[in-house]
């Protein structure tokens, strides 16, 4: 079961890294450079507005995840928790789309350095009620996953990232390609996607009582609450340093920057796949208290990430100037954004090694940590940026989230391992600091050798591809995996 729902999470993570990539270069070839700028700031809000659910399709997953045995009574209790979380969400969609249309004059004048020439409250309205409608979508996701409709759930995400992001193509083509065009279909496909989330998720709960209770939320407020406090947080920390760049910088910054956050996510939205897949068996795991099973789960789990992660975060960091121009045939971007991306793609890599931990901490509803060390994160980026890196302008303000993402992380693994599985934290420290030493060595050498980017693009490609090979190869030999029955057995753990 973990294989199939990891590939297919597999599957429709890698689509929603190719609807994030390979589309980009024809909105800026439809829209101009500087008007992409204005899509980086809606993913900005889109990331910022996340925690609006307040906890509930975490809490939502959470429980179909416990429930989902098949019976009467945990169908009814499932179909009455999904009822009353939908009228929660109805409150909560309609405050952000109030919020957004009422704030829309000040953002426009206050805060963006925006093109005068543009209706920019218009779009910001648009941009609010898209988010509206989109925020409900995650509740019907969340109920999905939990239970283990991993298959269905990734394809029904995927047909939906198809039609909002290459449907709008032939659009803006043949019917007009501005700003305005592209954030109506949108919200076109966000209600069309909401509408056919609704009806499925309802259609594969068996025994339905669709009655608002006030005893489910009773159950799981503090848990939901716990989630919403914590996605508050770390949506502020994932993206302070976005924040700052709309406040400070002018829209065409906003995009560049918004070009090289996106491409510096690969890391987490590959490790992502993993731990959403693996999370309703960790949960189960530790309701039945099999500690020495969910042990040996989470270690081979953390060599996966390790052995997916590392290599691949510092080959994209280092070739960050010959991937930029590959995917945005622009050389002037690939100048602008090369050095923020090798900030950032680091700081996502050494991100991604904390997703799994996350999740376990998930399984045990244990948040505080996350809340503590998130909060730590949107006081250290601003901090380093304006008393240490600001001379360096945007790229000092990318630096400054990978020096705060290496001053936490040690930190933060420490407890929260400390809090639930005390014994696995060693090991993961030992397979960490072998791998990261290793690889750092090998690039430095390679470096010297002159296997690098920056020479011809043909080359720089060959030179990258080498390095993922070797460093792939040393991450492998560190961790103990230097036959193929060894990775095979690490696999088949997984059953």
């Amino acid at each position: 079961m973990i294989k199939r729902n990891a590939f297919s999470n597999l599957v429709g993570r890698l689509w929603g890294i190719v609807s994030l990539f390979a589309f980009v270069p024809f909105y800026i070839a439809y829209l101009g450079s500087a008007e992409y700028g204005y899509i980086g700031f809606y993913n900005t809000l889109i990331a910022l507005l996340a925690f609006a659910d307040l906890g509930f399709s975490a809490a939502t997953t959470r429980e179909f995840a416990r429930l989902s045995d098949g019976s009467v009574r945990h169908e009814k209790e499932k179909s009455r928790l999904l009822r009353s979380y939908e009228l929660l969400y109805l409150v909560i969609a309609l405050s952000v789309a109030v919020v957004l249309f009422g704030s829309a004059d000040w953002i426009a004048s206050e805060w963006l350095v925006v093109d005068k020439q543009l209706d920019v409250s218009y779009l910001i309205m648009l941009m609010g009620l898209s988010i509206a409608l989109q925020l409900p979508t995650n509740l019907y996701i969340g109920a999905l996953m939990g239970s283990e409709k991993q298959v269905l759930s990734n394809g029904l995400q995927i047909g939906w990232g198809i039609l909002r992001s290459a449907g709008v193509l032939p659009v803006l083509h043949y019917v007009s390609n501005d700003l305005e065009t592209f954030f109506i279909w949108q919200l076109l496909c966000n209600v069309l996607f909401l509408t056919v989330l609704y009806i499925i998720t309802w259609k594969n709960i068996i025994y339905k009582d669709k009655k608002f209770s006030s005893e489910v939320l009773k159950k799981t407020y503090r848990y939901a609450l716990g989630m919403a406090g914590m996605g508050a947080l770390a949506s502020f920390a994932t993206q302070i340093d976005k924040v700052i760049v709309t406040k400070t910088f002018s829209i065409e910054t906003v995009g560049h920057y918004s070009l090289a956050a996106t491409l510096a996510l690969i890391p987490l939205i590959l490790i992502t796949t993993l731990a959403k897949a693996v999370f309703p068996r960790l949960t189960r795991l530790k309701e039945k208290q099999e500690y020495d099973s969910l042990k040996i789960l989470y270690l081979n789990l953390c060599k996966i990430a390790c052995i997916a992660i590392m290599p691949l975060s510092i080959v994209l960091a280092c070739y960050s100037h010959s991937i930029i121009f590959i995917w945005t045939h622009s050389a002037v971007i690939a100048n602008d954004t090369s050095t923020i991306v090798f900030y950032l793609m680091l700081a996502q890599g050494i991100q991604a090694l904390t997703v799994l931990p996350f999740h376990l901490s998930l399984s045990f509803a244990y948040v505080r940590i996350n809340l503590i060390f998130s909060a730590l994160m949107i006081l250290a980026i601003p901090l380093f940026y304006h008393f240490l890196l600001k001379p360096m302008q945007v790229d000092g303000l990318a630096a400054s989230v990978l020096l705060t993402v290496i001053a936490v992380f040690i930190p933060y693994m420490y407890f929260l391992h400390l809090r639930l599985l005390p014994d696995t934290f060693l090991p993961w420290l030992k397979q960490i600091t072998f791998a990261v030493v290793a690889c750092s060595v090998a690039v430095l050498l390679l470096k010297t050798a002159g296997i690098k980017d920056g020479q011809s693009l043909p080359i720089s490609v060959m030179n990258g591809l080498l390095t993922w090979v070797i460093l792939t190869i040393i991450v492998l030999s560190t961790l103990g995996i230097r036959k193929y029955k060894h990775l095979k057995m690490l696999l088949n753990s997984l059953n």
